[in-house]
């Protein structure tokens, strides 16, 4: 049975820090401690409004971070209520809407829709003399099962 993802927010903290860090340095062209407005431009859109929300023509990269971090954590400390340490999918939708869409892409790259983690894997366990019993029946299939399995 499928289980309602569950983010755990000090884990969604620890990948917000990475990928804005990891952003900024790729969007800062002349490696200062500033980013521009051009630079934020090269930014991905879900941090493009947590740019704009500074309403200025650069901020500093330690201030862009910090408020950032400070957005994740305090929109996620609100919006867990029942205040377990993780957020649901509804609990996302309470967030910040400068941070909503991060947690967003961040459920969308780590968790999939069934909520096992980030795929899903076939194990083929049939038995071999189904399989030959099933062959014997009905012939031989355009794909096999080992194939069929791989796919």
């Amino acid at each position: 049975m499928p289980t309602t993802p569950k983010v755990k927010v000090s884990d969604f903290a620890r990948a917000s820090r990475a990928y804005v860090e990891s952003a900024l340095k790729k969007a800062n062209l002349d490696g200062n401690s500033t980013i521009t407005l051009e630079e934020a431009a090269r930014l991905p859109k879900d941090l493009q409004d947590n740019f704009v929300k500074h309403a200025k023509v650069s901020v500093s990269k330690k201030t862009f971070i910090s408020e950032f971090m400070k957005q994740v954590t305090d929109g996620a400390k609100k919006a867990d209520g029942n205040k377990d340490g993780y957020l649901s999918l509804s609990d996302g939708k309470k967030l910040p809407e400068t941070v909503r869409d991060n947690f967003k892409a961040y459920v969308a790259a780590t968790k999939d829709v069934f909520g096992q983690g980030t795929g899903v894997n076939v194990k083929d366990t049939t038995k071999a003399s189904t399989l030959a019993a099933h062959q014997a029946a009905y012939g031989d299939a355009r794909v096999s099962y080992k194939d069929a399995f791989k796919k």
